[in-house]
């Protein structure tokens, strides 16, 4: 009886070998990688679960005091689980036929550019607690600061409707969280009120 020394070994059951071992190791390496993914996924998935969210107004009460003058109160509100981290907010009134949904685009990018130019260094210190209300007159807007409105001056724009954007930073990241929004002003006769209000581009 001979014994086949491993020097004999012939040299295609060595290239199976080997090409099993790269195989093996490619699979576990390829596994590995997606598990790292699925992790790096779920930390992301819970980040923003637990992230500040401040959305567009969740109410503007309207008052229209002797001689016309209208007043629009905003309530913002943080629906997120986590305080801001700083806020601002910009916005004016504009016609509805306008391209209203380039102008919302167009006043956060500049909004951005105004506070942070990149990072959260000029964004307001204060912050947004969850669950909290907080008013904001539409004219102690930046764009809107030193203006007032009356039922006559709303009723020659046709159709108008308050567009802004609301920035504000999160504990998890240093990005510029964003919510554009519009909502409709409704005049009728010597009224006015608030139709309908909707979020744009909001991350």
């Amino acid at each position: 009886m001979s014994v086949r020394n491993p020097d004999n070994i012939p040299v295609y059951l060595t290239a199976i070998f080997t090409a099993f071992l790269v195989l093996f190791a490619y699979y576990a390496w390829d596994e590995a990688t997606r598990g790292t993914k699925a992790i790096q996924g779920q930390l992301e998935i819970l980040k923003d679960g637990q992230r500040p969210w401040v959305g567009a107004p969740t109410e503007i009460k309207t008052s229209v005091a002797p001689g016309g003058k209208v007043t629009f109160i905003q309530i913002f509100r943080n629906v997120g689980h986590t305080p801001t981290k700083g806020f601002y907010i910009d916005g004016k009134i504009i016609s509805w036929k306008t391209d209203w949904y380039s102008e919302v685009v167009m006043m956060c990018k500049t909004a951005i550019e105004v506070v942070t130019n990149g990072n959260q260094k000029r964004i307001s210190p204060f912050t947004s607690i969850p669950g909290n209300d907080w008013p904001l007159d539409v004219v102690s807007m930046p764009s809107l600061l030193g203006k007032s409105f009356t039922i006559e001056s709303l009723k020659q724009i046709g159709t108008p409707v308050i567009i802004g954007c609301v920035l504000y930073g999160s504990p998890f990241d240093t990005i510029i969280h964003k919510t554009g929004y519009i909502a409709r002003i409704d005049v009728d006769g010597n009224n006015a009120s608030i139709g309908s209000t909707y979020a744009v581009d909001a991350d």
